[in-house]
């Protein structure tokens, strides 16, 4: 497939000493990828990506989370002697084999670029975007879920078990190591397009819900007890 989709999200660039930074107040390693910030309680604030240039770092995230981002960063930003910046970059989801010129960092589809020039592409219509999504396991924040306890969503590559101290980072190693979360956010297939899905007469809502021709069923994302569970109308994967 060469084909792409243009994202309308906020790229901030964060300068100095950014791996510092974000290893002292970020779930993830200074890794290219999905990354965290926590609330004490091990709830999310915001799902970023995140890609290492030099010695500092560009992070994407959903634009209605600015103001959530900043407040729960700002103090900790000044402390470090770091200063985010703004570039002036668009931001595409590449599903292409050709590598463009710009700051790249892999999905579990394609790769995000963060870029100033336009692509030579066929664009995604966002029907055929959402469907990719839910295919590839790619929820959103926002979208899907949102301040959730961490360990309930399907973004385990976003949590380092090993690194050291950060908000929220006991709850995360307690119910990681002594338990399991309560919820877990699965995909699940239907026969016709539906809103809910019902366990033990509870109504569970489905989220991203489309038709997907890979699996000749209707898919999207429900957050559901974590246990075994019998569906009265779908299927998990």
């Amino acid at each position: 497939m060469e084909k792409f989709k243009e994202l309308d999200k906020t790229v901030i660039k964060i300068a100095g000493n950014a791996k510092k930074l974000l290893l002292d107040i970020s779930t993830n390693e200074n890794v290219d990828g999905k990354n965290a910030l926590l609330d004490r309680f091990g709830k999310l604030v915001v799902l970023f990506d995140q890609t290492f240039v030099d010695n500092g770092c560009y992070i994407v995230f959903e634009k209605e989370f600015n103001q959530r981002f900043y407040a729960h960063t700002n103090s900790l930003i000044k402390l470090s002697g770091c200063k985010v910046e703004v570039p002036r970059l668009k931001i595409f989801h590449v599903f292409s084999e050709t590598q463009f010129n710009g700051v790249r960092t892999s999905q579990r589809a394609g790769y995000l670029l963060l870029s100033e020039e336009r692509l030579d592409l066929l664009e995604l219509s966002d029907e055929e975007y959402k469907v990719l999504l839910v295919e590839n396991n790619i929820s959103r924040q926002g979208v899907d879920f949102d301040q959730e306890m961490f360990l309930n969503l399907n973004w385990q590559e976003a949590v380092s078990f090993t690194k050291g101290c950060y908000t929220g980072q006991e709850i995360i190693a307690r119910v990681h190591n002594l338990g399991k979360p309560p919820l877990r956010l699965v995909r699940v297939l239907t026969d016709e397009f539906v809103e809910d899905v019902f366990i033990e007469n509870k109504k569970f809502k489905i989220t991203s819900c489309v038709y997907s021709g890979k699996y000749k069923s209707y898919i999207g994302f429900s957050l559901i007890p974590n246990r075994e569970v019998v569906l009265d109308d779908g299927r998990i994967i």
